[in-house]
């Protein structure tokens, strides 16, 4: 992948981080709310999570977008978007139908396949930015 590619995908990473992170932290009691009807987490922990969620998020997306320690700000990300996507796919076997949360009030969406497959596709175009050796090695593999 040429770098011109590679800057592009991470400055995407990072502003769709940092612009989520704001949403939820703007919105907070909403968020904290989602949070609860998820069932994932023991309520007492529920308001540290939702607090420290978006912070995080938004530490995360800032570093892509100023090109900060890129291999270990993506493959942070990479795990929260695992995390995520275990929490979508849970939701969705269990057939909740309840608000994602992940742009705050600014997009309210429902968990379901359209944002599982948002989520993979970010997953997958981190994959690059995060093991750039491994990516190239795998593209010339495939080229053989």
């Amino acid at each position: 992948m040429n770098r011109a590619s590679c800057y592009i995908i991470r400055i995407f990473i990072g502003l769709v981080f940092v612009i989520s992170s704001l949403a939820k932290l703007f919105s907070l009691q909403h968020f904290i709310e989602i949070v609860m009807t998820m069932n994932m987490l023991p309520q007492f922990w529920v308001p540290y999570f939702s607090i420290s969620l978006p912070i995080i998020e938004y530490f995360l997306g800032m570093l892509m977008v100023f090109g900060i320690y890129v291999r270990e700000t993506a493959k942070a990300i990479m795990l929260l978007l695992i995390m995520f996507t275990i929490v979508i796919v849970f939701n969705l076997i269990k057939g909740n139908q309840i608000e994602c949360g992940c742009f705050g009030t600014l997009i309210r969406e429902e968990i379901g396949w359209t944002l599982l497959t948002r989520d993979l596709i970010i997953l997958i175009i981190t994959i690059p930015i995060a093991f750039p050796k491994y990516f190239s090695a795998f593209i010339s593999w495939i080229k053989k």
